[in-house]
């Protein structure tokens, strides 16, 4: 294997077509998880979250064929000390570190994108949401072990999963609620009865193919979101300055490519609960959640699960629900399993003043993705 190193800029207009072709085909034969790592959502990555900084990145290649691509930030810490950090933002999945699904154990190939991060004239080098069960980054944090690097990792926080189909699955939707705690069982058939009653709730799952039409989806869920807590605290969608064109550019581009799917519990056809999510490789990514505080009698954020769960058990769609941000005490209800995000830091920097200790140690600034509640 000959690969090479390289450093580029993707806002040259020379050559920004040619690798926009490149990273997209990557991402087609990668091993990522998630759909917000193809070009354009790095892009829109940029735009919302760091719209002044050089949009760069490390490629690993070999005759011209990418095998590995790793979008970076450049940062200074203290204003001081220079880095290369991972995008991360709390408000959205991270992009992934794309590499080539066959070729992505080979030593070789890691050990090059390892020591081409490590280089550049950068004294640290961070990441602040890895996957930690992705085989990737498996296959890196073993990289760092074995190289002169000294690197620092931790779990920042754990994800909920659902099995729907597949290994670890139960046969069917029986199955799945006798799996569940009695409590919390019986709550739920206590909500579903009581709504009921009081004249019935209605699933609403839609899959807009356009902007157009997510928009007044969105806006319904996420002013939904700002009468709640969320709004109250100014972490809202909408209260956020500029979060609300992102969610709507980022939903137009999941939803240009069939990705976008906005579930919604309406009762006596009010909407009561919202759930902003995305599909890719059998998997459901559930980001934002949205309800009603004034049905809280009926739990609507876990009536919109329950009842969405449920169609997804009598479907061939999907076979595992993620719930995309940390674990809290609503989500564990649901889930069967959780998978670690990690954090890193890797540094020639052997001590550094009070000032900045927490920032190297830590990650800086970024801020932990928000935790979500399903009443």
């Amino acid at each position: 294997m000959s690969i090479q190193i390289e450093w580029i800029d993707w806002t040259e207009p020379g050559s920004r077509v040619e690798i926009r072709r490149k990273w997209d085909e990557l991402y087609e034969r990668s091993t990522v998880r998630q759909p917000t790592s193809r070009f354009e959502h790095v892009e829109l990555w940029f735009d919302a979250f760091a719209p002044t900084a050089r949009r760069e990145a490390l490629i690993a290649e070999e005759h011209g064929h990418w095998l590995a691509v790793m979008p970076l930030l450049r940062n200074r810490i203290c204003g001081v000390i220079p880095t290369w950090d991972l995008p991360y933002s709390y408000w959205t999945p991270s992009p992934e570190i794309l590499f080539d699904a066959e070729q992505h154990r080979d030593q070789g190939l890691v050990r090059s994108v390892l020591k081409g991060w490590t280089g550049n004239g950068r004294w640290l080098v961070r990441a602040n949401e890895l996957l930690g069960d992705s085989s990737v980054v498996q296959q890196l944090q073993s990289a760092f072990r074995q190289s002169e690097f000294t690197s620092d990792w931790q779990v920042r926080y754990e994800i909920g999963k659902v099995p729907i189909h597949g290994e670890g699955a139960p046969a069917d939707w029986n199955g799945f609620q006798q799996a569940l705690s009695g409590n919390f069982r019986r709550q739920m058939r206590k909500m579903e009865n009581r709504a009921e009653r009081e004249g019935g709730v209605e699933m609403v799952v839609v899959r807009p193919s356009s902007m157009k039409e997510a928009e007044p989806w969105l806006r319904a869920g996420f002013e939904l979101e700002t009468k709640g807590w969320k709004g109250t605290q100014g972490s809202s969608v909408i209260t956020a300055p500029g979060m609300l064109e992102f969610f709507k550019r980022q939903a137009g581009l999941l939803a240009a490519r069939d990705k976008l799917i906005i579930a919604n519990l309406m009762f006596q056809g009010q909407l009561i609960a919202f759930e902003y999510g995305f599909r890719f490789k059998r998997t459901y990514f559930s980001p934002k959640i949205a309800y009603d505080e004034n049905y809280s009698r009926l739990s609507p954020g876990h009536l919109l699960m329950h009842l969405w769960i449920k169609q997804m058990y009598q479907e061939d769609e999907f076979d595992c629900y993620d719930f995309t941000g940390p674990i809290t005490e609503a989500t564990a209800k649901w889930a069967f399993s959780t998978y670690p995000i990690m954090k890193m830091v890797e540094g020639k920097v052997a001590q550094a003043c009070g000032r900045c200790s927490r920032r190297l140690a830590g990650g800086g600034q970024w801020l932990s993705r928000q935790p979500r509640s399903a009443p």
